[in-house]
């Protein structure tokens, strides 16, 4: 996947529901997206070649405290991809203690991988999925019915296919 297409496959601000705002997405290439692969430490850095990230709130939270964080990492290989949707899944149960719950979520990925949990301060959902050569990680925070961890994954799904397949998602 080249870097204009993982540009275009993180969600815009135009990608967010109604009802959410999407903030500006920041995409890395190159040493850059190294450089910050290995500063966050939680996936497999070998072969990444771009790193993008963004956010969506819920705009009627006014304290923000419903949001969904999504980033895409784009590797030179399948198999580079496999080693760090490994590392993500890995990391992320390592750090929920093992009171997740696991969640199933048919959004056509080549893999997945996600759960809920919960705590003092609310819900949260977590997500890895690959596909082909990407791995896209979501973290959402107190999600309602209408606008899910699933929801957001096919999205997810869909832009990074169609990115793919040479095509703006936002067209």
């Amino acid at each position: 996947m080249t870097a204009t297409q993982v540009a275009q496959a993180i969600p815009s601000k135009l990608a967010a529901p109604q009802g959410w705002q999407g903030q500006e997405p920041r995409v890395l290439n190159g040493s850059a997206a190294q450089k910050q692969c290995q500063l966050v430490g939680q996936w497999a850095c070998a072969g990444l070649t771009s790193l993008a990230t963004t956010q969506h709130f819920d705009s009627s939270s006014h304290q923000r405290d419903t949001d969904v964080k999504f980033t895409l990492l784009a590797y030179d290989s399948v198999e580079n991809a496999k080693a760090s949707m490994k590392a993500a899944v890995a990391g992320n149960h390592k750090d929920n203690h093992g009171k997740a719950t696991p969640l199933a979520l048919n959004v056509g990925a080549d893999e997945t991988d996600a759960y809920t949990e919960a705590d003092d301060q609310g819900e949260y959902a977590t997500a890895e999925l690959r596909v082909g050569t990407v791995v896209a990680v979501m973290y959402g925070t107190s999600l309602p019915k209408e606008h899910d961890l699933q929801s957001f994954a096919k999205m997810q799904v869909t832009r990074i296919t169609t990115a793919m397949s040479g095509k703006n998602p936002d067209a």
